[in-house]
């Protein structure tokens, strides 16, 4: 009921532009690992990968990427 709750909650923020995706108990888990040892209490999450922190995230790795290629150019 939480979970649903949160989703439609966060179902507000995609008129502002941001994806919001649902996600089941094993997603959740695949993709923050830590979880694991609490996967029996985890219902689900919800993924916002236009969200703040994921967009700095991908920020940082293209940054190491394009840093690479230019080091490894010189």
């Amino acid at each position: 009921m939480a979970l649903e709750t949160g989703i439609r909650n966060m179902r507000l923020l995609e008129s502002d532009g941001q994806e919001i995706r649902a996600l089941d108990a094993v997603e959740t888990v695949r993709r923050e690992p830590p979880l694991l040892g609490s996967r029996q209490l985890i219902a689900g999450g919800i993924f916002c990968p236009t969200g703040e922190t994921a967009i700095r995230r991908n920020s940082r790795r293209l940054w190491r990427r394009s840093f690479a290629a230019a080091v490894g150019a010189s």
